[in-house]
């Protein structure tokens, strides 16, 4: 009975080290000086759309194919983005329409992200990200990560 008891308290004992210690590794993550997803490109479908087209990308990656003239009919609040011709009401340079459809996202605004901020997404979370970049005046692009590398030092 005694001996039973002392094997049942090292098993227990056993398996709680073993989800610690899977509960600590699952939130830990080295990213590799490679990593990339499989993102499918959506071209984007007017020359404002830069925006609607990463939003559909990474949408549609995360299994909910998103098209963009919905994204502009919601973001713009009309109905009539998805007509041809597109009518001028619908153009317009915005972030993705990410919260409408039930996606959290968190977004960062005139601080440029640093290499860790770039691989743990990719090779960590293993999803694609959105990101943009302006330049003097105005204007500005959106674009969506799907990989990174470094070699010989030099961080891509």
């Amino acid at each position: 009975m005694a001996k039973e008891l002392v094997r049942t308290k090292r098993r227990g004992l056993l398996l709680g080290s073993l989800l610690a210690a899977s509960v600590f590794m699952a939130g830990w993550c080295k990213p590799a000086v490679i990593g990339s997803q499989a993102v499918r490109l959506h071209p984007q479908e007017t020359s404002m759309w830069c925006w609607a087209a990463s939003g559909e990308m990474i949408m549609d990656f995360m299994g909910h194919d998103v098209s963009q003239c919905d994204q502009a009919n919601k973001r713009f609040g009309s109905t009539d983005c998805c007509n041809n011709p597109v009518p001028s009401t619908c153009f317009n340079s915005v972030w993705p329409e990410f919260d409408k459809y039930n996606f959290e996202f968190k977004t960062t605004f005139g601080t440029p992200l640093s290499w860790y901020q770039v691989k743990d997404p990719i090779y960590c979370k293993k999803k694609p990200f959105a990101f943009s970049w302006h330049w003097s005046g105005c204007g500005g692009h959106r674009m969506v990560v799907i990989g990174y590398v470094t070699i010989d030092g030099t961080d891509m």
